[in-house]
């Protein structure tokens, strides 16, 4: 190689990833709700927050450290993850009217795999409208609610009170259906 050539070399080597990455869309803003729950305290030892809210669907999950029919849920949202990866559907795990201590002592007690984060402040509490628990939003990246019919009632709704068996074949094809749909 000639020696005079080497820093244009080095400088294209530098100036094309640059160039090349101007050209693409940037990503996708996450809407309010969603770049609220990214803003809440991480909880380890759970995984980082930013890969759950990347997948085009992210299902938000309020729970507290103290609640029965939270506990409940843990393993089946495990099973969730096992059938549904998170390149379709994120899990983002909120605990709510707890402390970063009870909350860290939830997520290494049940080993999560997907991220937990604290409102102890209730400001994501208020924003979702949580009244009781467990409660589960679906939401698009875009902020939009995916619509799906809650077993119990029949009417379609982005919002699910209540313990689910969320790893039953008969919630996983519900769910696949609502992400198959696009609104």
């Amino acid at each position: 190689m000639n020696c005079r050539r080497s820093p244009r070399l080095a400088c294209l080597a530098i100036l094309v990833p640059l160039i090349a990455g101007a050209c693409l869309p940037p990503p996708t803003p996450l809407a309010p709700s969603l770049a609220q729950v990214a803003e809440l305290s991480h909880v380890s030892p759970s995984p980082p927050v930013a890969g759950e809210l990347s997948a085009p669907v992210v299902m938000v999950h309020f729970l507290a450290s103290w609640c029965p029919q939270c506990s409940y849920e843990i393993p089946h949202l495990v099973g969730l993850r096992r059938a549904i990866g998170m390149e379709r559907l994120g899990i983002v795990l909120v605990a709510i009217d707890d402390s970063q201590d009870d909350a860290s002592a939830f997520a290494r007690r049940w080993r999560l795999p997907f991220p937990l984060v604290n409102d102890s402040l209730g400001d994501a509490k208020r924003a979702f409208a949580v009244s009781g628990l467990p409660l589960t939003v679906l939401l698009r990246r875009s902020g939009e609610p995916v619509l799906l019919p809650d077993t119990r009632t029949g009417q379609r709704t982005s919002r699910l009170e209540g313990p689910y068996a969320w790893d039953a074949l008969g919630t996983i094809a519900l769910l696949e259906r609502a992400l198959g749909v696009t609104e």
